[in-house]
C-alpha cells in the first residue's frame, strides 16, 4: 500500500500553490518541509472551494461577532483567550451556520 502522504496528486497540488518553495524543498530533500507544503496546499484548495460556495467566517457556525474584544472564532478560542477574526476570513473548518429557533 502506498503512503498517502507522498502521492503524485498531493505533490502536484503543492507545486501548483507554492512553486518556488516546492522546488526548493525538492532540491534540498527536506521531507518534513515537503509534507508541510502538501498539507498547506490541500488547505488552500479546500478554502478556495468553500469561497466559491460563498463561505466566510461571517457565515460560519463558529463565528461570534459579539465577543468582549471583538468578533472571534468559538472553535479556536479556549480558556487562554479569544481567537479574534474578521467576518471576511475563512479557515478549512468552516461549517454552515445553523438556524437556531429562538
Amino acid at each position: 500500500m502506498s503512503n498517502p502522504q507522498t502521492t503524485p496528486e498531493r505533490d502536484a497540488l503543492a507545486a501548483k500553490y507554492f512553486p518556488k518553495l516546492w522546488a526548493q524543498a525538492q532540491a534540498s530533500g527536506k521531507s518534513k518541509k515537503r509534507n508541510q507544503l502538501r498539507n498547506a496546499a490541500e488547505d488552500m484548495q479546500k478554502k478556495e472551494q468553500l469561497r466559491t460556495q460563498g463561505a466566510s467566517c461571517g457565515n460560519c457556525d463558529n463565528y461570534s461577532p459579539k465577543g468582549p474584544c471583538g468578533s472571534y472564532c468559538e472553535l479556536d478560542s479556549d480558556f487562554y483567550g479569544y481567537s479574534l477574526t474578521k467576518a471576511e476570513n475563512l479557515c478549512h473548518r468552516w461549517t454552515e451556520k445553523r438556524n437556531v429557533a429562538a
